[in-house]
């Protein structure tokens, strides 16, 4: 190749000399290649790609179709089950717990240190006649704390209060933020048909879920386990009715406690 670069070169030089012309371009062996003067390779499979990257590394253009996960919307959930035989409440309620009755007081209520508020208590109502309040102590469940007040702790209580004239409701109000928190309700009722709803809100269009018991033999220990989320803070509106005795004498419902987490 060098030998042919220099037998041009010596060539172009005799035709100056000699005062002819030169037809076509002396390519100077030292200066840089050009665009012009590379080859398009010889490859079969050799094309130009015109589409955009992909893979984990490619950029995404801001004014692209990609897809962006939407914020959680509005949901509410109920899940009902058995209570277990041990609760600790603090264990359970990281947000807040409440519980009733302790100590065979009607008025005892008792939250989590750090959380007072978090469950507010419950409002009693009766379709007609007065309101009758009472506390049992044989619950099946053994409920414990450390961290409460005005009891800062328990070892271990089986107590909850009732109702069971007039057809009683308990209602619960239960302000939720836009977080995504579980509300659990522990309740009972005894020789009686009774329903449990929950809203979020209490608008005639607020999402409402509702679940009915008629338990005519015996106790029916329930837990009741509520999904939820909002958009905007609003209230959680859970009621516990009692709709139809089957022992006019000892007919109730009961509320025993609740957490949230």
């Amino acid at each position: 190749m060098w030998l042919r670069r220099i037998f041009l070169l010596s060539m172009a030089s005799v035709a100056f000399a000699c005062g002819l012309d030169v037809v076509g371009t002396v390519v100077d062996p030292g200066a840089p290649a050009t665009p012009d003067s590379l080859e398009p390779p010889n490859t079969p499979d050799a094309t130009v790609d015109d589409a955009p990257p992909t893979g984990p590394d490619a950029e995404i253009d801001a004014g692209s179709d990609a897809v962006v996960d939407a914020p959680p919307q509005t949901f509410l959930s109920l899940t009902t089950t058995t209570p277990p035989a041990d609760l600790d409440l603090d264990v359970e309620g990281v947000l807040g717990w409440a519980h009733w009755g302790l100590d065979a007081n009607k008025d005892a209520f008792n939250q989590r240190v750090g959380f007072v508020g978090a469950i507010p208590t419950f409002q009693l109502t009766v379709q007609s006649g007065g309101i009758n309040l009472r506390t049992f102590q044989d619950n099946r469940t053994t409920i414990r704390w450390a961290q409460g007040t005005p009891t800062q702790s328990t070892t271990g209580t089986k107590h909850g209060v009732y109702s069971k004239d007039n057809r009683p409701t308990f209602t619960l109000r239960v302000p939720v933020t836009s977080a995504t928190n579980e509300l659990v309700v522990y309740a009972s009722l005894f020789k009686a048909a009774a329903s449990f709803s929950v809203s979020l809100g209490e608008g005639d269009d607020a999402p409402t879920k509702t679940a009915t018991f008629d338990e005519d033999g015996d106790n029916l220990d329930l837990r009741f386990a509520i999904g939820h989320h909002v958009e905007k803070d609003t209230m959680l509106v859970v009621r516990w009715s009692l709709d139809q005795k089957h022992d006019q004498g000892n007919s109730n419902v009961t509320l025993i406690a609740a957490t949230l987490r």
